[in-house]
């Protein structure tokens, strides 16, 4: 996009990190874009003759979440939490979302209502691409769906025979129980029973998950609330009854297991992730020294210590100290499992 250079001046201020592009072009006017950093001194120098603006999106604390087909581009308002920055070209507008946040965060977080500890809403507008913000699209948008693993019972090479009498019966009931929704005067409400249960399960409903898992599974209770909604418009009741609930609960607790399969133990940090695997590993557990031998020493200690506390605060593993005769020495263990004595390492 052509920008101005109070434009740019103002992305400066919002913490953003412009860099100049070439004339209706997306490629820099500047070799070193890399290492460029713009003052709000040098806004002038490089914005003064129609040159265009690019983002960098990570050092500027953005995501870009890059739509590329139409129909996805149609149901973005519908998935996606607003943001008020959102661009694209001339024939494909509104094909990029930008939010404020990180991978890390999006760890914990999904769309939705809870969404704002991963992606809260970026102001003004851009057109980039960014290589990082995979785990938070994936967990911004898996956590609006209901996963649900099934198995295949036969194979139907040439398609099935629809019991066309059965599907006239289900029609018929949708659009009696559809019928019902639109005649209702008031929002539904449940019954003493479905609201002390529904009291007694909400707080594991909305309890923390760790890892991917948590994040896909992230709007627990936002799913089981519609569940149950359903089952009692299905049933054409005014108020969501304790059976209602409880048949969306056995809904979403296979959901929920499907989501476990699916995703394990996968926190969406990838160093976490093989730490956690070559923990699992030893019987004993592994100290920071053997720890490093096996990753090959390629990560400096502050990034190691990083990953290792978040699976020590997700509850994937524990830290024990060992007596030495000197300096104690600290192993990693995974939890439920149990070191060996007298397998000590400095």
């Amino acid at each position: 996009m052509i920008a101005t250079p109070r434009l740019v001046l103002d992305y400066c201020r919002q913490g953003y990190r412009p860099i100049p592009f070439e004339q209706r072009s997306k490629k820099s006017a500047v070799s070193d874009w890399v290492q460029l950093r713009v003052s709000e001194q040098d806004v002038v120098r490089y914005w003064s003759d129609g040159q265009g603006v690019g983002l960098v999106l990570g050092p500027s604390g953005l995501l870009d979440i890059d739509i590329d087909d139409d129909v996805a581009a149609r149901l973005a308002p519908c998935f996606l939490p607003p943001t008020g920055m959102i661009g694209g070209h001339d024939n494909r507008p509104a094909t990029h979302w930008f939010y404020r946040g990180s991978v890390a965060a999006a760890g914990t977080s999904a769309a939705g209502g809870r969404v704002s500890a991963a992606l809260t809403p970026a102001v003004g507008i851009g057109d980039s691409d960014c290589g990082s913000g995979g785990h938070a699209v994936v967990a911004a948008v898996a956590a609006c769906f209901l996963w649900v693993c099934v198995r295949r019972s036969k194979h139907l090479p040439d398609g099935g025979q629809v019991d066309m009498a059965a599907l006239q019966q289900v029609i018929a009931r949708l659009e009696v129980a559809v019928t019902f929704a639109r005649s209702l005067q008031q929002p539904l409400g449940r019954d003493s029973q479905a609201a002390g249960l529904w009291r007694e399960v909400y707080p594991a409903l909305t309890a923390e998950r760790p890892g991917q898992f948590g994040a896909i599974t992230a709007r627990a209770e936002a799913q089981v609330l519609r569940l149950s909604l359903i089952y009692a418009v299905l049933d054409c009741s005014a108020e969501v009854r304790a059976e209602h609930l409880t048949a969306a609960l056995a809904v979403w607790q296979y959901c929920e297991d499907s989501a476990r399969w699916i995703w394990g133990d996968s926190t969406g940090d990838d160093l976490a992730d093989e730490l956690l695997r070559l923990i699992r590993g030893s019987r004993t557990g592994l100290t920071l020294h053997e720890l490093n031998d096996l990753t090959g020493r390629n990560y400096p200690a502050q990034r190691r210590n990083q990953a290792l506390r978040l699976l020590e605060r997700y509850g994937l593993v524990e830290r024990r100290q060992e007596p030495t005769g000197g300096r104690p020495a600290v192993r990693w263990v995974a939890k439920g499992l149990t070191a060996e004595k007298g397998e000590e390492q400095q």
